[in-house]
C-alpha cells in the first residue's frame, strides 16, 4: 500500500500554494519579531526553513523589500504611511513588508504589501 500513496498526485492551485507560502513567510516573520524580544529555541526555525527550501525548489521566491529604497515601479502596493519621525529620511522607504511579492519561475506572480515611510520634505512641502 506504502507504493500506492508515493505515487498520489493532489490536486492543489498554484495559488493555493502560494497562500501557504505567504503564511509561511509571516510565520517566520513573527518569530523573528518575538526572537528580538525573548528566547526562541533555534528548533522552531528548522521545519521553516525546510518549508522554504521546498517553494524554492519548486521555483516559488518569496521577496521581503523591508528597509529599501521605494520606487514607483516595485510590485507592492502601499497600503500605509507611518509618520514615525525616526523612521523619514530624504528618500522613501519600505520600512515594513506586511506580504511579500511573490515569484514563480522569475515571474511576479502576486503584489506585496507595504507601509511606507515617506521622505522628510513630503511633510513640508505647502507649509511655511
Amino acid at each position: 500500500m506504502r507504493g500506492d500513496i508515493t505515487q498520489l498526485q493532489l490536486d492543489i492551485s498554484l495559488d493555493q500554494i502560494i497562500n501557504v507560502a505567504i503564511n509561511i513567510w509571516l510565520i517566520i516573520k513573527h518569530l523573528k519579531i518575538a526572537l528580538k524580544k525573548e528566547s526562541i529555541p533555534s528548533k522552531f526555525f528548522i521545519p521553516m526553513n525546510n518549508l522554504l527550501e521546498f517553494l524554492s525548489n519548486e521555483n516559488i521566491e518569496l521577496i521581503d523589500l523591508t528597509n529599501t529604497k521605494y520606487d514607483t515601479g516595485l510590485a507592492v502596493e502601499v497600503v500605509s504611511y507611518t509618520c514615525d519621525p525616526s523612521l523619514l529620511g530624504t528618500e522613501a522607504v519600505i520600512c515594513e513588508m506586511i506580504r511579500p511579492i511573490v515569484k514563480y519561475k522569475n515571474k511576479i506572480i502576486r503584489q506585496g504589501q507595504v507601509i511606507l515611510a515617506p521622505p522628510k520634505d513630503s511633510h513640508s512641502r505647502g507649509k511655511k
